[in-house]
């Protein structure tokens, strides 16, 4: 995940450079986006994962309540990214009227369009097994696994 965060802000950069307002909106959004799931994955590998993992899951409740809203606005920004990548596909080969820029490349929105259907994918699994699994057994006192103490 985190190399196609990486890759999501280089590919939206590239695009921002043709000059094209929908294209750095694009890139705007999307470091924002992939600032935000960095602040994510690191708030669950240093605080809830080593918590769970030394049993202290039901202390987790109000950290698991904000990564709850951090999933639900990770889900708008993806959606908000996508509908960028839109306007900016429909873009393709065209300059911003009244612009200087550079049209857009369509292999660029290519790869692009791939990478968020990525992305979509492994966020859409990655929610679905904290939303479902995880944090409704670490919060419970299960154990994390299913390990049998």
């Amino acid at each position: 995940m985190r190399h196609d965060l990486r890759l999501l802000e280089h590919l939206t950069e590239s695009a921002a450079l043709s000059g094209h307002p929908a294209a750095r909106a694009m890139h705007a959004l999307a470091c924002r986006f992939a600032d935000d799931a960095r602040l994510h994955m690191s708030r669950e590998e240093n605080e809830i994962f080593p918590r769970i993992l030394s049993g202290q899951g039901p202390r987790c409740a109000t950290i698991v309540a904000a990564l709850h809203v951090d999933n639900h606005q990770s889900y708008e920004r993806g959606k908000g990214l996508r509908r960028l990548a839109s306007l900016c596909a429909e873009s393709v080969g065209q300059m911003a009227e009244g612009d200087d820029a550079t049209a857009l490349e369509a292999s660029l929105m290519s790869d692009l369009h791939r990478l968020l259907d990525r992305i979509e994918i492994q966020l859409a699994e990655h929610h679905r097994i904290e939303e479902d699994l995880l944090f409704p057994r670490a919060i419970s006192g299960e154990a994390p696994y299913g390990d049998e103490e």
